[in-house]
């Protein structure tokens, strides 16, 4: 009883061949995993870019009126007069403090009233160079050397509480 090996062979059925794989469909999960943190990340650039650019364009008052204040540094470099630099400190001052507080009623201050207003709205407090600001315009300014007055003007502008 000997079998033919070519019959056995014969009998087999084919082999099954499995479905082919799709490169595209269905995913696997980790993919749509990547695809959730991929959103999330680009929802995040997205968020920090519009909020730094809304604070840059909030504070865009504050590069105007530094790049003014070099202005006039750089004249009274040039000058001298020290009386002409403490006025325009001093309506840069009134200027920003307009921008930064619309409805402070900052346009009608002068004097003690507008030298409390600079160190109420000032991290550094009180300061002998807010009051230079302002009585500097009348009686002459209380120093020879506007150096502090000028990083006093920078420091506000750059520092003031909205």
């Amino acid at each position: 009883m000997a079998v033919d090996k070519s019959q056995l062979l014969e009998q087999l059925a084919p082999l099954a061949e499995p479905p082919t794989v799709s490169l595209l469909w269905p995913l696997a999960p980790g993919w749509y995993l990547l695809g959730l943190l991929g959103l999330v990340v680009l929802t995040a650039v997205y968020w920090l870019y519009r909020r730094r650019r809304s604070v840059k364009a909030r504070n865009a008052y504050r590069l105007i009126a530094l790049k003014e204040l070099e202005t006039c540094w750089l004249e009274f470099e040039e000058k001298g007069v020290i009386s002409d630099f403490v006025e325009q400190a001093n309506q840069l001052l009134k200027r920003v403090a307009l921008t930064a507080y619309p409805d402070a009623g900052v346009a009608p201050l002068h004097g003690e009233d507008w030298w409390h207003f600079l160190e109420a709205h000032y991290p550094g407090g009180e300061s002998r160079e807010a009051r230079q600001i302002e009585t500097g315009r009348y009686r002459g300014p209380l120093t020879d050397n506007p150096a502090p007055l000028y990083q006093y003007t920078k420091s506000w502008i750059e520092r003031h509480e909205p």
